[in-house]
């Protein structure tokens, strides 16, 4: 496989889909194998930098954040579907005990994505993006600049 392997703290990420993302994942995979390798290995990356609260090292295709203010952890996946290359940024809110999935955008296979400080930031890999902001009277995110 090319590319970053899954690590250890990347087992979190996989079991929240395991639980919560069923449907998604009758429709939409994981990063693997090709998929993987235009994030590279280059450890020194912002995604690398910028990591999950609780976690040591992060892969460049998921991340958490609090971002509906609701005190439980939200997460966003970059993922694609099962009939075609095309990635798609989905994000799962947390509504009280469960949470609720949403397609945020499709995205270019050269993001990423990383959280800092409660945005989350859907970056190109060159350092060119654009952070996304959750807007709780809209039930959507929003870019922010």
């Amino acid at each position: 496989m090319s590319g970053p392997a899954l690590s250890a703290p990347d087992s979190e990420y996989l079991q929240f889909l395991e639980k919560y993302g069923g449907e998604i994942l009758d429709i939409y995979r994981i990063p693997e194998g090709a998929d993987l390798s235009y994030w590279g290995s280059d450890r020194d990356t912002y995604f690398y930098k910028t990591l999950d609260s609780d976690l040591e090292e992060k892969s460049p295709f998921w991340t958490k954040g609090y971002f509906n203010s609701d005190g439980y952890p939200d997460f966003l996946f970059i993922l694609f579907p099962r009939t075609s290359n095309q990635a798609f940024l989905i994000g799962f809110m947390s509504y009280e005990t469960t949470y609720k999935s949403l397609i945020i955008e499709p995205s270019d296979k050269y993001m990423a994505v990383a959280t800092k400080k409660n945005i989350a930031g859907h970056y190109h890999l060159e350092g060119h993006g654009q952070g996304l902001s959750w807007n709780e009277k809209d039930a959507k995110f929003e870019i922010v600049q």
